[in-house]
């Protein structure tokens, strides 16, 4: 036998099967010969009784058993041996029984007289396709581990990915949303249906969508910041981790909300600004209170000298009504930086606006205008009620100064916001000609002010105590100017 076969496995047992004695004993010696194992048997019973079907890897079968035949032996033998080939030793008179019993599942036959060459090249062959076969079946075998490992990892990492604390957006080439997890959905507000085939433009804020594309496309990954826009409009400050071409043509994009802790920071930053002004106005206002009541002692004394003559007089009332205007000033500015230690407590919010209302329509004419109310649902707030009132009270005074006579300043009260129903929201809209564009932007701006009288710090401390409250305030015109404030509501 060839070397060849001689590396299919060393020293393979072989069963011989034939009634022929001389037979029997003229295989043994061949395969002997061969450096195989040989074990021999006369009969299809001799045959059951060997032992080491375990191990054995090819049977040679005599076509004429006295007790049994081939066809009805393979079944069982395939049964006992599945890796082991059969040959069936067969005269030329009986090729047919031999096709018969390839179709049975023999391997091969081989026509008697035994050539010896003949049946080394038929049992090579036939080792070599059992060697083929268990490395096809290793193969396969590992195929299926991997594929199965393959299976348990992407199971764990689908896992991972839908189970995520931050939401992952995953974006084809054409920075498309292909897949999304539960985490981004939430976060922006988005089924995940409506989610896939979003272009990322789509969700970021406008001046964001160029400069993360540019980010994605020039590096393999990036970190960083960018503000994406929710389904129901609000904006989000988001902090970004990207990783292009993650696999061929993906783009994977992590998303952490961080609109809340930049709003701390903000109030953090905005409350050491305000500590740093309060204490210079402070000190300012202490200096400057000495200073006042002695120019009014001054103007006062200078008053008897000049009792005769009017247009002095008329410059003392001036100067005079030139110090109110400062020490209102003063008084704003302190209380616009100082720090707001806020006593919350269960109110109805009615009541709070109502009490601010009469304060300050007492200042003006009777008549002068009629608030209307709408309130849907309780109006009820865990509010500073000092604090609200002031909100109102401000608020108050910018629309009546711009309500005709006669006129109304509408307030609107009602349960629940988009996308949020655990909040109140309260509109207060006067009759006057509305906001200007400019003045919508900026309202909320410390000194910014349109009027001939005033600091410009009643709406931005407006603002502050609404955000102390963790609300939001903002500023519109459909038709005179109105006032939005969003407040949690009373848990």
């Amino acid at each position: 036998m060839n070397a060849g076969s001689a590396q299919v496995e060393q020293h393979p047992l072989v069963f011989v099967v034939d009634d022929d004695a001389d037979t029997r004993a003229n295989l043994t010696d061949i395969l002997e010969l061969e450096g195989f194992q040989v074990l021999a048997a006369g009969s299809a019973d001799e045959m059951w009784r060997l032992p080491a079907w375990n191990d054995v890897s090819l049977l040679l079968l005599d076509r004429r058993l006295p007790d049994g035949a081939p066809e009805e032996l393979l079944p069982a033998i395939k049964q006992c041996a599945p890796h082991a080939g059969v040959i069936i030793v067969t005269g030329y008179a009986d090729i047919e029984g031999a096709v018969s019993c390839l179709r049975a599942g023999a391997s091969d036959y081989i026509v008697k007289p035994i050539n010896a060459a003949v049946l080394a090249d038929r049992i090579s062959r036939e080792l070599q396709r059992q060697s083929a076969h268990r490395q096809i079946e290793r193969l396969n075998a590992e195929r299926r581990r991997a594929a199965e490992s393959l299976a348990r990892s992407e199971q764990r990492h689908r896992a991972l990915f839908e189970n995520a604390m931050d939401g992952f957006l995953v974006l084809d080439d054409r920075w498309r949303v292909v897949d999304a997890n539960p985490a981004a959905c939430t976060e922006l507000h988005y089924a995940s249906s409506d989610l896939l085939g979003k272009r990322l433009a789509e969700l970021l804020a406008e001046d964001d969508q160029e400069r993360l594309r540019q980010r994605l496309v020039e590096l393999k990954r990036s970190a960083g910041e960018c503000r994406f826009a929710r389904q129901d409009g609000a904006v989000l400050e988001i902090e970004y981790r990207a990783v292009a071409n993650f696999l061929p043509g993906l783009h994977l994009l992590s998303l952490r909300n961080v609109t809340d802790r930049k709003r701390a920071e903000e109030r953090a930053r905005q409350s050491e600004r305000l500590a740093a002004i309060g204490e210079t106005m402070a000190a300012l206002t202490h200096e400057s209170r000495n200073a006042l009541q002695r120019t009014s002692a001054c103007l006062e004394m200078l008053e008897t000298e000049v009792e005769d003559r009017p247009a002095a007089l008329d410059l003392i009332a001036r100067a005079r009504r030139a110090q109110d205007q400062l020490r209102h000033l003063y008084e704003d500015v302190r209380q616009w930086a100082a720090p707001l230690n806020l006593r919350r407590q269960q109110f109805n919010l009615a009541q709070v606006w109502r009490e601010a209302w009469t304060h300050v329509i007492q200042l003006y004419p009777p008549g002068r205008a009629k608030l209307v109310e709408s309130i849907h649902g309780p109006a009820v707030s865990k509010v500073d009620r000092f604090f609200m009132e002031q909100v109102f009270r401000n608020t108050f005074e910018n629309a009546l100064e711009v309500t005709p006579a006669g006129g109304n300043v509408w307030i609107q009260c009602a349960n629940g916001s988009p996308g949020d129903e655990a909040v109140l929201r309260i509109s207060i809209r006067d009759e006057g000609p509305g906001l200007t564009p400019e003045q919508r932007s900026r309202i909320f701006e410390p000194f910014y002010t349109t009027k001939a009288k005033g600091t410009g710090l009643g709406m931005a401390i407006c603002q502050r105590i609404v955000h102390a409250h963790e609300g939001t305030i903002s500023a519109s015109s459909p038709g005179g100017a109105q006032i939005d404030i969003v407040l949690p509501k009373s848990t």
